[in-house]
């Protein structure tokens, strides 16, 4: 037999159904072969299909398309882990980007058939790396939606770099001045704006315990890091700042209940978790938070949001600080397709210890317009906040406390066509600037931000 030309395969009964007596050996040339294979496992015929590719590969272990077939007929026959396997070796064999697509979204298939929808959704990214045209792009990230919709774990990522020039929250002086008092001190260098990049990286990974039509069970952990790296400027300007000493770390454990409310969405959510900074314990938290979310008419969406917070902290109970507050949205749908949103913010912070005993008020306006520029779709957005602290002091009492209003202004520019592995970038511009009584706490912060945001 001339095994590099021709194959060998039992296919009279399967392909013309003639009865059994009437099997016969036919020879069929190679390329024959795996397209009736290829039409067999999508034609509702995995056992011929699972014929035909075997017997390929036993002529050949390498053959690419044998392994593609197997990959769609092998789970339509109850065997998603070959079927996902056989995908995974085709991947392997492919050597152009439509073989390596086309391979990944097979083994995607398999593996949402086999129950890892998680490992799914990581093949239909790769998958994405190499869509050949915007139409196969559209049609894989929809059934990566799809995938995550049914999949009861969840996982996001965030990752952004921040160049700024007040990477610590510094005073835009060097003077201390507080009004009020005819005296003046000097803000220690690191009490200064310092320049230099922020980097941040978030991860939540969430599972549902129970969901019904009514109703939904899950419990979830989140990570957020942020870390510092100093300019030479900021080094010379506090050669004794090290990166370190402004970074941060949360990490909480969250069990959260959702129940639909007629129209309405209501939410139950507690959570523990820790605070550290500059590498060492910060605080303890336990939080409680309740929300409503309700559609209107013509679009409209308002959305309401109270929670109550405990900070045990790492320096003892006369730091502990309650935390009480409330947001209310209202998110509006234009007739031309815009969106625009108002938040109005309220919370109360109670210490022993006055320095940490205050009252935030704080709005926010955001619009989306529907009309893109070029590739870019933007989100503008600008807000106030006034914080007060009835007491507040720094080697003495303030008198009339301390008193902090902050303006700031935001631009988000992202790009729906631009991705890659279902990851799309999004560029930040923002400023703000606050005017205190106390002159540590004037500042003015610049950001230009790139961050990743994925696309499901």
């Amino acid at each position: 037999m001339m095994l590099t030309r021709k194959i060998t395969a039992l296919v009279c009964a399967l392909i013309w159904a003639a009865p059994a007596v009437g099997q016969q050996t036919i020879e069929l040339p190679f390329e024959q072969a795996r397209v009736i294979a290829a039409q067999a496992a999508q034609g509702g015929e995995p056992g011929l299909a699972i014929d035909l590719a075997r017997a390929l590969l036993k002529a050949d272990p390498d053959d690419r398309v044998a392994h593609l077939v197997l990959a769609s007929a092998l789970p339509q026959v109850g065997q998603a882990k070959a079927g996902r396997q056989a995908g995974q070796r085709a991947f392997a064999l492919s050597t152009t980007p439509i073989q390596k697509y086309e391979a990944a979204r097979q083994v995607a298939l398999a593996a949402a058939n086999e129950g890892r929808f998680t490992l799914s959704t990581l093949w239909l990214r790769r998958a994405l790396i190499h869509a050949p045209n915007d139409t196969e792009t559209q049609r894989t990230l929809e059934d990566a939606r799809q995938v995550a919709r049914i999949n009861p774990w969840s996982t996001s990522l965030s990752f952004s770099l921040t160049p700024s020039g007040n990477v610590n929250g510094g005073s835009s002086s060097q003077l201390l001045t507080f009004d009020g008092l005819p005296f003046f001190g000097v803000n220690s260098p690191d009490a200064q704006a310092l320049s230099g990049i922020v980097g941040r990286f978030g991860i939540n990974v969430s599972y549902r315990l129970r969901e019904t039509a009514q109703d939904r069970v899950q419990l979830a952990f989140s990570y957020d890091a942020s870390r510092v790296w100093l300019s030479s400027e900021a080094q010379e300007q506090s050669p004794n700042s090290r990166n370190s000493d402004f970074s941060s770390d949360v990490a909480s454990v969250s069990l959260s209940y959702d129940r639909l409310l007629g129209k309405a969405l209501g939410s139950v959510g507690v959570s523990i978790g820790q605070v550290r900074y500059a590498g060492d314990p910060y605080y303890d938290f336990g939080r409680v938070t309740l929300s409503y979310t309700r559609p209107l008419e013509n679009g409209h969406t308002i959305y309401l949001s109270g929670f109550t917070e405990f900070q045990d902290s790492a320096d003892g109970p006369s730091r502990d600080v309650t935390r009480n507050g409330a947001r209310a949205t209202y998110a509006l749908a234009l007739p031309q397709g815009d969106r625009l949103s108002g938040t109005l913010g309220y919370t109360k912070a109670d210490s022993d210890r006055i320095n940490q005993t205050s009252t935030e008020w704080s709005f926010e306006a955001r619009w989306t317009p529907e009309r893109r520029i070029g590739p870019a779709q933007v989100s503008l957005s600008a807000g106030i906040t006034k914080l007060d602290y009835p007491e507040y002091a720094i080697f003495v009492v303030i008198p009339d406390g301390r008193e902090d209003t902050t303006r700031s202004i935001g631009l988000d520019i992202t790009f729906p066509d631009v991705q890659f592995a279902g990851f799309s970038p999004v560029i930040s511009l923002s400023r703000s600037s606050s005017k205190s009584n106390i002159s540590r706490f004037t500042r003015d912060t610049n950001q230009i931000g790139f961050n990743i945001r994925s696309s499901f």
